[in-house]
């Protein structure tokens, strides 16, 4: 049986708009789940305390004025990054962060582990819920170091790979807008992305129903 009612806070990726997730949101939505986009004016979210998801959440307790189910922290690309750091904060007991209590669990789109001692983290002895969405039309996602740091990840984990999907087919947003906006800053960029062979909104469909699954989950 499904769980309704669970909570995604969502991140976007690296400069992209939050409203380029509105049809992930709306297919969530008819599952039964609420959606809350988190936004920035920087070039990316980033939640090293875990300050920004619970203050996301506190807001939306005040809006609906009742207690939220548990929630599913989420992101896309380096948005999955800002649910990872927030992850963190929370299993470290951080002052500003999400008690772990309240976290059902972490849902990643198109993005992976880091080893520590390059920046990233280990969350495979958080004991939370996991769902990674990657797509085999990706090519910005390095895939070998995917398998590789997959054990940094929570060890209850489910890894759907969506056949025909690409990086960009997370979102409803202008590639080459957002190639031009990237190569404004970071001149020797290179955008790198296979061609998807299905349309954004099934993949969109399929990202929901994957995190909707991990709403499901005991």
């Amino acid at each position: 049986a499904r769980s309704r009612g669970v909570f995604v806070l969502f991140s976007p990726a690296a400069l992209v708009d939050v409203e380029s997730y509105s049809v992930l949101a709306m297919h969530l939505a008819q599952l039964g789940h609420a959606v809350v986009l988190l936004s920035t004016t920087e070039f990316a979210i980033q939640d090293p305390k875990g300050a920004l998801a619970r203050a996301a959440a506190e807001a939306a307790r005040a809006k609906l004025g009742l207690p939220l189910p548990k929630i599913i922290l989420a992101g896309n690309s380096m948005g999955a990054l800002a649910a990872m750091q927030a992850l963190q904060a929370s299993q470290f007991g951080a002052d500003e962060a999400l008690p772990m209590s309240e976290i059902h669990g972490l849902g990643l789109l198109a993005s992976r582990a880091s080893p520590v001692n390059e920046g990233g983290m280990d969350l495979s002895t958080c004991g939370v819920r996991a769902t990674l969405v990657t797509a085999t039309e990706d090519r910005a996602l390095d895939s070998k170091k995917l398998q590789e740091n997959l054990h940094l990840l929570p060890k209850n984990l489910t890894h759907v790979s969506i056949v025909g999907g690409n990086h960009a087919g997370f979102g409803y947003y202008d590639v080459e807008a957002r190639l031009a906006i990237v190569l404004s800053k970071f001149p020797t960029y290179k955008l790198e992305d296979g061609v998807a062979t299905v349309g954004k909104d099934v993949q969109a469909r399929l990202a929901a129903y994957a995190l909707a699954e991990l709403a499901s989950r005991p």
